[in-house]
């Protein structure tokens, strides 16, 4: 459909939003969060996918052996996609790597070797149903393919490209399976896809993509709407890529038509990932010289800095932050492109210039106009920065580049020297008073605070809610235990058990979402003091 063009009446200006089922849809689905897969496997294999239980002493995890039809294999990539590989360091590489050819050829030229010549994948799953003689599975809970997305693609796009999945029949892929006590999940399943992967070069910012961090980003990202433009019918997302790959493996899985669709509402250009968000980040937070670092020296500091706000507050990580994260993102491209344009710019350390004016511009905001904060709100609504503001951080970048490129800077190699704290000491101390016009375009401190707490209340009843979900999947039987414990151990105290004496019947009623996050508040200090029922 074409857009449809803004208009004017009485001197009133007029903006079109058109709103049909897909776009309420959309708004439908932005507030949702997302539940774990649930894979009845006698849909493919009517008796169950037979299954050698490997004897082990650990409570926490049981692991089995398989041998799986690649056709299963590539019909389960077809229906749930990247979803299957949420727990994968990376997803599917393309099939340009030597690896992925390497598979293709197996399975177009010796389908019967293919057991034989590879690897074959590990998975994890929550839960495990068994047949009555316990030698077949016939159901999965929450399964991910940890290592082996290669693979797994790899026989979706074989049987894709041939039109037909019986190329696959004589396939069958080898499967290590280590399902997981739910509880222990978190810690366990970026541990297992860590030391499963070892195919192709993984960096260190892939390890940290199963973070709670990452994954509420991912959600948050999967929900927001960018404000709408006028006399368009459908609204964009802005996709933050958790996973190395995962857009592409996500866009390049669909039909044409659906492909199309996925790209208009989620844009190459409203794509970034995990480092990109550290450039981002760090820039802003006035350490330009951890940015100019590298990539993955200033993904590593950006992760810790994240681990202490998750680990003070994960209420922090919000709809906000998100919001706030883009519109720093919008910042961060809109002047690479204007310096890159510039007159005055010689073709060189670009990235710099950026992380350093990005930098500059925060540091002088807090030194000049105190208790006023830049308006990341207006730039997130207009997907844009205001021309005042780019005109202003352009004329600072200039001042950047000049200081950058310096004969009189103490490193004679410029990328040498825009890594060390002296440089930015030089770059934070140089005068750059701000024009009045893009001071008036600042915000009072005390906005920024109400929508930053407005958020964190929001989101606080999505994380009571998913705490109530984990309190009522969690039996009877279970809660017995820690209340023995917690009394037995003073790890409790009055209200704690009488919330215990809730969810084990001792009292009617259910536990509200404030008492149910008490309750993971005292099974975590229980596990701290060596509880280990569930």
């Amino acid at each position: 459909m074409k857009d449809v063009p803004s208009s004017e009446l009485n001197g009133v200006p007029i903006d079109f939003h058109l709103w049909d089922l897909q776009r309420l849809h959309q708004v439908q689905e932005s507030q949702q969060g997302r539940e774990a897969l649930e894979i009845n496997l006698t849909t493919w294999i009517p008796a169950g996918l037979p299954i050698l239980e490997i004897s082990g002493d650990s409570s926490d995890f049981a692991t089995y052996m398989a041998a799986v039809p690649g056709a299963l294999v590539a019909d389960l990539y077809a229906q749930f996609g990247s979803r299957l590989l949420e727990g994968n360091v990376r997803s599917f590489l393309s099939g340009r790597g030597k690896v992925n050819k390497g598979i293709k050829t197996t399975i177009l030229s010796e389908p019967e070797m293919f057991m034989a010549y590879n690897n074959g994948i590990t998975a994890t799953a929550t839960g495990l149903v068994r047949s009555t003689d316990g030698q077949r599975a016939t159901s999965l809970i929450d399964l991910q393919i940890v290592n082996g997305g290669q693979t797994t693609a790899s026989l979706f796009y074989v049987a894709r490209e041939n039109g037909k999945s019986s190329i696959l029949n004589d396939v069958f892929v080898p499967m290590k399976l280590v399902v997981v006590d739910p509880r222990k999940a978190v810690d366990l399943v970026p541990k297992i896809s860590r030391f499963a992967n070892s195919q192709n070069r993984v960096s260190e910012a892939d390890f940290f993509s199963n973070s709670p961090f990452h994954i509420r980003l991912e959600e948050l990202s999967r929900r927001q709407l960018v404000p709408a433009r006028p006399g368009v019918s459908y609204q964009t997302k802005w996709y933050y890529e958790r996973t190395r790959g995962q857009y592409l493996n996500e866009r390049n899985k669909l039909a044409t038509l659906d492909a199309n669709k996925f790209v208009a509402t989620h844009p190459r250009s409203q794509v970034f990932t995990k480092t990109d968000a550290a450039k981002y980040v760090v820039s802003w937070d006035q350490k330009p010289h951890v940015v100019s670092s590298g990539a993955q020296k200033n993904f590593v500091a950006f992760a810790e800095s994240v681990a202490r706000i998750w680990e003070t507050s994960d209420d922090e990580i919000n709809g906000q932050y998100f919001r706030d994260l883009v519109a720093k993102a919008i910042m961060y491209e809109e002047i690479r492109r204007s310096v890159a344009k510039a007159d005055w710019y010689d073709k060189g350390y670009l990235a710099n210039i950026v992380t350093y004016t990005m930098a500059k511009l925060a540091f002088e905001i807090g030194r000049q106009a105190p208790g006023k904060h830049f308006n990341f709100a207006a730039t997130w609504q207009e997907q844009s920065l205001s021309e005042v503001m780019l005109t202003t951080a352009l004329a600072v970048a200039k001042l950047v580049s000049n200081s950058l490129t310096s004969p009189t800077r103490r490193v004679a190699n410029v990328t040498e020297w825009a890594k060390s704290q002296a440089c930015w000491e030089v770059v934070r101390t140089m005068p750059s008073p701000l024009p009045a016009d893009f001071l008036s375009e600042l915000v009072d401190s005390s906005i920024q605070l109400e929508a930053r707490n407005d958020s964190k209340a929001i989101q606080k009843i999505d994380n009571g809610i998913d705490a109530q979900k984990q309190v009522f999947s969690t039996t009877k039987e279970e809660w017995e235990s820690l209340r023995a414990f917690a009394v037995a151990n003073r790890v409790a105290g009055p209200t704690d058990i009488g919330i215990l004496d809730v969810v084990t019947g001792r009292k009617s009623g259910f536990p509200s979402e404030r008492q149910s996050a008490r309750l993971i508040a005292t099974l975590l200090k229980a596990r701290a003091k060596g509880f280990t029922d569930f």
